[in-house]
């Protein structure tokens, strides 16, 4: 039989339920501010990051570049973001929020964390340290193979 009990394939599966039931929670609390969880995953990383061009939202969005063309023009058109040209090459944008933007990250905010908390509260510390090891192991070892 192919596809017989296979630890590799549970570990793959549990970490795809988890994953799913992080963001549907994540999607129940953005949508009472009519967004989308990617929507707010742009704000956000921006609040915390600051200004960024389209590029290095990609990157850590994981998204495509239609994607976040499109997540994008849609915050642009909620007044949630800001496009300026850069200083250093005119040919690339700055994506900053707005302070329309920034009070609404801030009033999301608490309740993501809320939620984040409840979610890792039946952690010890040192199974959080232990979690995010293996998180960061996994993740280097997919970029490891990407880059080959």
């Amino acid at each position: 039989m192919l596809f017989q009990k296979n630890k590799d394939f549970d570990i793959i599966k549990a970490i795809k339920k988890t994953n799913n039931q992080i963001l549907k929670q994540e999607n129940e609390i953005v949508r009472k501010y009519d967004l989308t969880s990617s929507q707010y995953g742009v704000l956000e990383c921006i609040y915390v990051k600051g200004e960024m061009c389209i590029n290095e939202l990609i990157e850590r969005q994981i998204s495509t570049s239609g994607t976040m063309t499109v997540i994008v023009k849609n915050l642009e058109k909620k007044k949630y973001i800001t496009k300026k040209s850069s200083i250093e090459d005119k040919r690339y944008f700055k994506i900053g929020l707005t302070n329309q933007g920034k009070a609404l990250v801030e009033k999301i905010l608490p309740e993501r964390k809320k939620q984040l908390n409840d979610f890792t509260s039946i952690f010890t510390e040192d199974e959080k340290d232990d979690l995010l090891n293996i998180l960061y192991k996994v993740k280097r070892r997919y970029k490891e193979v990407k880059d080959e």
